[in-house]
């Protein structure tokens, strides 16, 4: 049986990914700082593990060295832009070296491979930026969270190049699913209109930029993409995650509109813009697509659909 490790598995990915890898048959190992479960109290892992502090090298080298995984995937991170520029000493603590020590402890694994996950923001932006964005544009971080992601993506490479570690890097763009939480665009509208249709609150939805556009990719299928990256990537290669599909916000907005019968305001939120909105961002899958048996399936109509039926049902329990 194949052994997969994920850290950060009670994330909103790592939920979702924890639940595929047991669909597929594999043994899934969770890492958790809040301690133990049990695998009966847990629908997407067989075991979970305490690690308190992956930066921690001497806790993280006698449990990784004990489970020797087929596969390590290292979702656990700090993912927040905003609190990324606060705390950027936690940001790279947080990202970057926790994967220095999965790194080196896979030194003492040569039957392992990980699968690093960055970011699309990585890529940053530039005026002279060509769309899509693929593996080989250059990369211009605007954040402290994409430059963290950056360095663990230069980080990969070189110690696949220097050890001979059996490392893959993903690089996905937006990502949204039934169960994301608020704080993101998707969830947000979604969470504004089902708390109107059950009159929690005026018929006013809050928007910000809704000029922009951005590549999104249903959670179930950028998971899908990671477990066969895992099984067919080649190592020491970066692979985009996107849908190679830019949408406009406002057609976001206007589909999660159209599925309810509540009629809204549209209100202009100046709190819900960022200082520097990038207004056109898109990658190019093409390489994935091409190596890999993996191109996404659910729709964004789906997708919308399925999340606002979560946040539905969320209020109903609390009604």
């Amino acid at each position: 049986m194949i052994v997969s490790l994920v850290t950060g598995i009670n994330g909103f990915v790592g939920r979702y990914l924890g639940s595929h890898l047991k669909r597929k048959g594999h043994y899934v190992i969770g890492t958790s700082r809040k301690g133990e479960m049990h695998h009966d109290k847990c629908e997407y892992a067989d075991e979970i593990v305490l690690i308190k502090d992956l930066s921690n090298y001497e806790e993280v080298k006698p449990i990784l060295l004990k489970k020797y995984p087929d596969y390590i995937f290292h979702l656990a991170a700090l993912s927040n832009v905003a609190r990324a520029w606060e705390f950027p000493e936690e940001a790279f603590r947080s990202n970057v070296l926790t994967t220095v020590n999965l790194l080196n402890v896979a030194k003492e694994l040569p039957k392992t491979r990980i699968i690093t996950v960055g970011s699309s923001e990585e890529y940053g932006y530039s005026a002279d930026m060509i769309f899509p964005l693929n593996e080989d544009s250059a990369t211009n971080p605007m954040n402290p969270y994409g430059l963290s992601k950056l360095n663990v993506s230069y980080l990969a490479q070189q110690y696949h190049k220097a050890y001979g570690i059996d490392v893959v890097h993903v690089r996905p763009f937006n990502h949204i699913g039934p169960g994301q939480q608020n704080g993101f665009v998707v969830p947000d509208f979604a969470s504004q209109i089902a708390e109107i249709e059950k009159g929690i609150k005026a018929p006013i939805l809050k928007v910000g930029n809704l000029n922009a556009q951005r590549d999104f990719t249903d959670v179930r299928d950028v998971v899908d993409a990671y477990e066969k990256l895992a099984s067919n990537g080649v190592g020491g290669e970066i692979y985009n995650v996107c849908s190679s599909r830019p949408i406009a916000i406002d057609e976001i907005l206007n589909l999660l509109v159209s599925y309810s019968d509540v009629k809204v305001e549209v209100v202009q939120d100046p709190s819900r813009y960022r200082p520097v909105d990038i207004p056109f961002y898109y990658g190019d899958n093409s390489k994935i697509t091409n190596s890999i048996p993996w191109k996404p399936k659910h729709s964004i109509e789906e997708s919308l659909l399925e999340i606002l039926n979560d946040k539905r049902t969320s209020y109903k329990k609390m009604v």
